[in-house]
């Protein structure tokens, strides 16, 4: 099991994007400041294989479908982490396809009052991620 300690000092990147639910452009934009950032995909169009280091952002739905919700994962060599805000939602089969089984998941959920804040979360675990690796 892993909980999320997320750093008030770290959150800047959430305090700078727009207060309403995020778009994949949104994500996109924002997303591409974070190292290793692959993109953002629905869950039936992950690319077919993974890189040693990356990270990106997975929208639940398929790809016939508008959206629903979004997690994260970072892949720093063979170690991977998910995290999905409210943490009660396992890995789609489709992402432990392209990354494998071995899999770090949050069961922590930090999305109670806001259901429109999952891309905001999202991002922020994304740049938190890194910067815990470079400190390391």
């Amino acid at each position: 099991r892993r909980t999320w300690n997320f750093c008030i000092k770290r959150k800047k990147l959430i305090n700078r994007l727009p207060k309403r639910a995020l778009t994949n452009f949104d994500i996109l934009k924002y997303g591409n400041r974070i190292p290793y950032f692959r993109g953002v995909f629905m869950r039936d169009e992950l690319p077919k294989y993974p890189n040693k280091k990356e990270c990106g952002v997975i929208n639940l739905d398929s790809s016939k479908n508008p959206g629903s919700h979004w997690v994260a994962y970072a892949k720093y060599n063979d170690y991977v982490e998910y995290f999905d805000s409210y943490g009660n939602l396992k890995p789609p089969k489709e992402f432990i396809k392209y990354v494998g089984s071995n899999i770090q998941y949050n069961y922590e959920n930090i999305q109670r009052d806001h259901p429109f804040n999952c891309g905001h979360l999202c991002l922020n675990f994304l740049k938190n991620f890194w910067y815990n690796q470079e400190i390391k």
